[in-house]
């Protein structure tokens, strides 16, 4: 340390000095190298520090005890939606099987806005459940084989009836050079797609909504494909776009009594993004415009190719099987 200083000419540590009670007390030790009647001395400063390493443990403590509230709150959130989408599974079943019986029209209307309502009810608890799983990280991935091109059909299936009923042309574009048979989550890829491409729906009153997925790169084991779903709507003005993927967030308080949601969809899709292993600088929304030109959401992710793997195995002939 001695030589330290007389090399670079001063050094500061962190010590445990004694008082002359012989009580120790945390301090700051500044050593600096100081010439005095054409000698070379070491001038010794000690500070004080016992009240900022007090805050500093009440400052830790304070940080835990939030992280352990806000665990238990979501750990709560998780708990009471399982328990509260059991029963209301069965309103929605029980509903579904009375629009089968022998009502009349007024009567049907009922059992059908009953029927609406507890769907939208049940996708808002979901949303409330895989978000409260997030936050309390006990949601955890299935890796699982899939077919890429089965999994979009889903999807854009699962799209098509909103977008029919506006009136909207759903347009989904695979390029030939992106594999099939990919390795992952399908269910929550499909949830994330699901989300964006409901929001340009939801977001959108004429033209049409287009799901593009491109190849970005490629090799032996793994190959990085990119989503993107772009809309001719509203768009989103600049100063809302950084905050649109945090919880709970809509662009205005007129967007939320117009078209409904809780902001928790794409807040969702970004945290399994991140979770899957998307880079969080990747996630930020790429926007076209201001409105009313529409918006562009994308995403990149990175699944084992098992195509590219299979591609790679050697072929055998009829004696080797």
């Amino acid at each position: 340390m001695i030589e330290t200083v007389i090399r670079e000419g001063s050094h500061v540590f962190e010590w445990t000095h004694k008082k002359l009670t012989g009580k120790e007390f945390p301090c700051i030790v500044l050593l600096t190298r100081m010439q005095l009647l054409g000698e070379t001395i070491i001038q010794a400063t000690v500070r004080d520090i016992s009240v900022q390493k007090k805050a500093e443990a009440a400052l830790i403590l304070a940080k835990n005890a939030a992280e352990d509230a806000t665990r238990a709150k979501s750990e709560f959130l998780a708990n009471m939606s399982h328990e509260i989408r059991t029963p209301l599974n069965g309103v929605i079943g029980m509903t579904g099987l009375l629009q089968d019986t022998d009502l009349n029209a007024e009567q049907h209307e009922y059992a059908e806005i009953a029927h609406i309502s507890g769907e939208m009810l049940l996708s808002l608890i979901n949303d409330i459940l895989d978000f409260s799983k997030i936050e309390a990280r006990k949601l955890e991935l299935e890796i699982l084989n899939f077919n890429l091109r089965s999994m979009l059909k889903d999807t854009a299936d699962l799209l098509a009836l909103g977008a029919h009923e506006k009136g909207l042309e759903l347009v989904c574009q695979v390029d030939p050079s992106v594999p099939s048979l990919l390795r992952g989550d399908p269910g929550r890829l499909r949830q994330i797609l699901v989300n964006l491409g409901g929001n340009a729906v939801k977001f959108t009153d004429n033209g049409k909504i287009v799901i593009r997925i491109s190849l970005e790169s490629e090799d032996e084991r793994n190959a990085t494909i990119r989503f993107a779903v772009s809309d001719t709507g509203i768009g989103i003005p600049p100063n809302r776009q950084d905050s649109l993927f945090s919880p709970f967030i809509q662009v205005d308080g007129s967007t939320t009594r117009k078209y409904g949601g809780t902001g928790l969809g794409l807040a969702i899709s970004k945290q399994l993004a991140e979770l899957m292993g998307e880079a969080r600088s990747a996630w930020k929304a790429r926007w076209a415009k201001a409105p009313p030109s529409g918006s562009q959401r994308c995403l990149r992710s990175s699944q084992p190719d098992l195509d590219r793997q299979m591609r790679s195995l050697p072929k055998l002939g009829a004696r080797e099987l």
